[in-house]
């Protein structure tokens, strides 16, 4: 099998591909410039991303296509005007991505990494996401990212060819990013973390759980066609994930008890709504639809 990865230089790219090639997976990496090749793999140029003719030239030869390649949420881009950003890369990179696949004989099927922020920012106890839930995108990451689903549903319905799109909550792994990558330095510095008495929960998923359900799309018939909410089988707290990093860092974390409700009102105060829902509420996925659908058992 061959398969291309757009985004392969990416914090999941990066890992995927060589997940996928310590399978015996041929892998394509599909990267902007020559300067971001993927060492030890087979990479292609796709130096205009929007352009559908440069996707045709990446696409000779290769049977499945993942779309990881994105513009990633920025929390301060919440309230500004750059909607039309997120969207030419979010949705006409796909759009061009699409067409060139429709039109080419040997790919026959995309996997395209969405995100549970297109169901929204946080669930009420007891009740995760899963996939009969309304979509409730609040911010312009989640926005085109729905967008961009409904437009490979729309083109792909019709057609003889697949797709799968996958739903991830926060991705984590050895190499950390955006505010884990904060929580590990602050417990690396020994800073105190008012977290010991915060009890929601939140759903996480692995590189490794996410790269093994990637694989399973790529051939399995039952993931034709349908869209999948994943997550490891466990949730934590936040002050669960404070001591998950610390572990993994061999580092001791130092966490105190400060209310919620008052941390709550701290938040408010500083208008920080982001961090609020973060690292109060609660984000929980039901996986059972991708276990059972694929038979895919993530490792935790």
């Amino acid at each position: 099998m061959r398969v291309l990865i757009t985004g392969a230089n990416g914090f999941v790219g990066s890992y995927l591909a060589n997940f996928l090639k310590s399978r015996d997976i041929e892998v394509t990496c599909a990267v902007r410039l020559p300067s971001r090749k993927m060492k030890g793999f087979q990479n292609v140029i796709v130096p205009k991303p929007t352009a559908s003719e440069d996707w045709a030239k990446a696409l000779k030869n290769i049977d499945v296509v993942v779309h990881l390649l994105s513009r990633t949420h920025n929390t301060g881009e919440r309230n500004s005007n750059t909607l039309h950003i997120y969207r030419e890369v979010n949705v006409d990179i796909t759009n061009a991505l699409c067409d060139a696949v429709l039109a080419c004989n040997s790919v026959k099927r995309i996997i395209y990494l969405s995100s549970i922020k297109v169901n929204g920012e946080h669930t009420p106890t007891g009740e995760p996401f899963n996939e009969q839930s309304t979509p409730n995108p609040q911010d312009h990451y989640g926005q085109t990212k729905l967008e961009a689903e409904q437009l490979i549903e729309s083109k792909f319905d019709a057609s003889q060819k697949d797709y799968a799109i996958i739903r991830p909550p926060l991705i984590y792994g050895k190499e950390l990013k955006g505010n884990l990558l904060t929580l590990q330095k602050a417990i690396r510095h020994g800073i105190p973390l008012p977290f010991s008495c915060i009890h929601n929960s939140r759903s996480m998923i692995s590189l490794g759980n996410l790269s093994s359900f990637i694989q399973c799309c790529l051939t399995e018939t039952q993931a034709s066609k349908n869209t999948f909410l994943v997550s490891d089988n466990t949730q934590l707290s936040t002050g669960g994930i404070v001591e998950k990093i610390a572990r993994e860092s061999n580092s001791s974390p130092h966490m105190f008890c400060f209310p919620p409700t008052l941390l709550k009102a701290l938040f408010i105060l500083l208008r920080k709504k982001e961090l609020n829902e973060k690292l109060l509420g609660n984000l929980e996925i039901d996986n059972q639809f991708a276990r059972k659908t694929l038979n895919w058992n993530p490792d935790c």
